[in-house]
């Protein structure tokens, strides 16, 4: 594929086409909500289910001594964030942002269905952050000038990552018997944890695959923002990117709805189980897999 000189002046051309002041940054579109909502219709005409859903399952008191509840409950809690931030990427028209922001939604979902049957490992999910935080500092130390007070900081860093990293020990040479420390807080590599944790392990293509090459520094990332004219030149399309957007909200949907199953199933909220009830019905009408009883 050629980008030649011509396509450099038609997206130049578009570009300047927004009427928009030219000092003036833009936030938002309004527009692109508006087609977003008419394009959901089905998922806004029912969300109030949803939020009731979202309320009682986050909206509430909490109280535990017990890392791992506290843990997936505040994963959850993070879902539910992420699942609000793809929604104003995707009602925005920024369709493969809100892809991107699909992949960290969904490793989080995996690690909370995890640690819910193995609530043995949570504390590897939390120490591997000293060995991640550790990995960061020395890149810090090299690249900028620390001081007295960063040195100590790094070495109580130092002591907490001695304290947990054997743990992380991982096979680097069966022949040679070497080891090296592993790159996550879990021996199996990403794709093969979601392979253990049932149903939301089949979304790995679409919400995480597909995501990781919008996430990365990938051609992908750049040229399916592109579709060409018949002259040959490129232009920023960007009805691709709306259809991006809904696809990406309606995968969100449905992990943000396995989140609130998780903590059903964890924490049995009183009246939680019905509103997730009637929350799987409004995803399946409001995505048109269902026809609606009323």
């Amino acid at each position: 594929m050629a980008i030649e000189h011509r396509s450099a002046v038609t997206l130049s051309v578009m570009l300047q086409g927004y009427d928009v002041p030219p000092q003036q940054f833009r936030l938002g579109s309004r527009d692109s909500e508006e087609r977003f909502r008419k394009r959901c219709r089905g998922f806004f005409e029912g969300s109030a289910i949803l939020e009731r859903a979202l309320e009682l399952a986050f909206k509430r008191e909490f109280e535990t001594s017990d890392n791992a509840t506290a843990i997936i409950y505040f994963i959850g809690s993070r879902c539910e964030e992420d699942f609000r931030e793809i929604g104003l990427l995707a009602a925005n028209g920024h369709g493969w942002g809100a892809t991107s922001h699909l992949r960290g939604m969904y490793e989080r979902a995996v690690a909370a269905a995890y640690l819910t049957t193995h609530p043995a490992e949570v504390d590897a999910f939390w120490e591997f952050d000293f060995v991640r935080r550790w990995r960061a500092a020395q890149k810090i130390k090299e690249t900028f000038n620390i001081n007295a007070e960063d040195e100590a900081r790094l070495a109580e860093l130092k002591t907490k990552y001695d304290a947990v990293v054997d743990q992380f020990r991982v096979s680097a040479c069966p022949k040679c018997h070497t080891t090296r420390i592993n790159g996550a807080w879990h021996k199996l590599h990403f794709v093969a944890l979601a392979g253990t944790v049932g149903q939301l392990g089949r979304l790995i293509v679409p919400a995480y695959y597909m995501p990781l090459a919008q996430a990365h520094g990938t051609f992908a990332s750049t040229a399916y923002r592109f579709a060409e004219n018949r002259d040959g030149s490129f232009f920023i399309d960007q009805a691709a990117s709306e259809d991006e957007a809904a696809r990406s909200f309606r995968f969100a949907h449905l992990i943000m709805l396995t989140v609130l199953m998780i903590q059903n199933e964890r924490f049995e909220v009183p009246e939680l189980a019905e509103a997730l009830e009637n929350a799987w019905e409004h995803y399946k009408v409001g995505w048109g897999f269902a026809e609606s009883a009323g």
